[in-house]
């Protein structure tokens, strides 16, 4: 080492304490846990969301962003992490909580938002947010959303369209507390966002609300592009086709298109993601209205007529799922 070097190195560690100041070998050797989200979604990030990062999800009204938050709790539960949910919206009801199908509430997920008596201002929240990730290491931390945090002032005053509201300040000192703190405690801290109009007459007709800060601070930015509705083959509307756009991964190149399917009563659809994703990869052969799971080492009888059968043919089959969808992550 250069004697300039260990010098300060020495001196660093008497007064700052050893660990601060090292090499940069232990980043590239660090083995994070990797959250899913789903299957489309997660080969678009690369792999899914890593531990310490910072994630938003945008996108226009009932396109589903809720929803995927909550599949990723969900998800997130599966390999022990606990969640916190932050609900300043005041909106998550039994049917949210109900349409992921694998989201335990009663275990590793605890609900914050306002009570009768006890309306939480932003500044509550935030700091409420802050000690939980200060104390809980790897945890999960989704606010829903950051567009309707509430400042006390904002609470306290009357309407008014001349007063400037601190809110988009409390943001930015949330960032930098926050900013040196998730990726040492491994947190997921995920920020639902509203879209705004974009009056500038430049790039996207909208763009996310909240001020600046958050988005030097993101790790993971999915927004919603479009949604439509998906129907069963009666023409029932059973969920929707979600197109989203991922702006910004640590696991991949940005501004990857990918296109997920949101089950109501059931959440992402993992099953019709990987039949989708077989289908486009040539895993699973398309004849007319009929599909082949050539793929797999069966008889001939891996036949089945429809999307429908099939989809529910890899959900009665999981081990036949996971094969497929190993398959489908080697190609990738």
């Amino acid at each position: 080492m250069n004697e300039i070097a260990e010098k300060i190195q020495k001196e660093s560690d008497k007064d700052f304490g050893k660990g601060i100041m090292t090499d940069a070998t232990h980043l590239l050797e660090q083995k994070l846990a990797i959250v899913s989200v789903s299957p489309a979604l997660d080969i678009g990030l690369g792999g899914g969301i890593p531990e310490g990062s910072w994630v938003t999800i945008s996108g226009n009204d009932k396109c589903g962003k809720s929803s995927a938050a909550l599949q990723i709790a969900a998800n997130a539960q599966s390999i022990g992490k606990f969640v916190y949910f932050y609900a300043p919206e005041g909106r998550i009801k039994k049917r949210d909580l109900e349409g992921i199908h694998n989201l335990d509430t009663s275990k590793n997920f605890k609900l914050i938002q306002s009570i009768e008596g006890h309306i939480l201002s932003a500044e509550e929240y935030l700091t409420h947010i802050i000690k939980v990730i200060k104390s809980h290491p790897k945890c999960v931390v989704i606010i829903d959303s950051l567009s309707s945090i509430c400042s006390a002032q904002e609470l306290t005053t009357e309407i008014s369209s001349q007063t400037r509201l601190p809110t988009p300040k409390l943001l930015a000192s949330f960032c930098r507390q926050l900013g040196g703190i998730v990726p040492v405690q491994n947190t997921i801290l995920i920020a639902i966002q509203q879209l705004m109009a974009n009056t500038s007459g430049y790039g996207s007709p909208y763009i996310e609300g909240d001020g600046r800060k958050i988005k030097y601070q993101v790790d993971v930015r999915l927004r919603c592009k479009s949604h439509q509705g998906w129907t069963n083959k009666d023409g029932v509307q059973i969920g929707q086709l979600v197109n989203w756009e991922i702006k910004a991964t640590p696991l991949g190149p940005p501004n990857v298109k990918v296109k997920s399917y949101l089950r109501y009563g059931y959440g992402l659809d993992s099953e019709k993601e990987i039949f989708n994703l077989g289908v486009d990869f040539g895993l699973i052969n398309k004849s007319g209205a009929w599909y082949t799971f050539d793929c797999i080492e069966e008889p001939a009888s891996m036949k089945y007529q429809g999307e429908e059968k099939c989809v529910q043919f890899l959900r009665d089959n999981p081990e036949y799922t996971k094969t497929i969808y190993d398959m489908i992550k080697d190609m990738t």
